[in-house]
């Protein structure tokens, strides 16, 4: 006997570079008396880097950058970020992406003939970059003299010395 899912194939709200996501619950139902079913990626499906599907159907965890795991999104060797070509690469030119991955759900009860069963759905989740690591990129590697209380640092303390005064956000 096969299941139906409750929830739905599309996560709503989707999920923002470097944000926790709130967890979403997948659902697939079976027949009566055939237990909780367990669900696991389906061959050859993937997760965005760092969400991850947990006990009973739970997505959970923190997307990450998506310029470090998909390909198409690396920056060509030597190419630097400046003011004339930020946001020209990746996640930050294309704003979002989405993800298709399969979970298959599993339900299997010894007890009651017939009553367990696989349900198998596609899900999309729209993954949204997160201008603030684009923006830390930008410091990190444009050709400028940054300074602190009249000081000139580095690109990385000025960076690190902004944020700890409370500038330069994560969302």
């Amino acid at each position: 006997m096969a299941g139906t899912w409750s929830s739905p194939a599309t996560i709503p709200g989707g999920a923002t570079e470097l944000i926790t996501f709130v967890n979403h619950q997948c659902v697939a139902v079976f027949g009566e008396g055939a237990g909780t079913p367990d669900y696991f990626l389906a061959d050859g499906s993937t997760l965005p880097s760092g969400l991850s599907l947990g006990t009973g159907g739970l997505l959970s965890g923190t997307v990450l950058d998506m310029d470090l795991f998909i390909p198409e999104y690396k920056k060509p060797d030597g190419f630097k970020f400046d003011e004339q070509n930020y946001a020209s690469y990746g996640s930050a030119k294309d704003g979002t992406r989405i993800f298709n991955f399969s979970i298959n759900a599993v339900s299997e009860d010894g007890l009651v003939p017939d009553s367990g069963g696989t349900a198998t759905q596609v899900h999309s989740i729209t993954v949204t970059n997160n201008w603030s690591s684009d923006r830390d990129e930008l410091i990190r590697e444009i050709d400028n003299d940054f300074f602190i209380d009249g000081v000139k640092v580095t690109n990385e303390e000025y960076l690190t010395t902004m944020k700890s005064r409370g500038y330069f956000p994560a969302t």
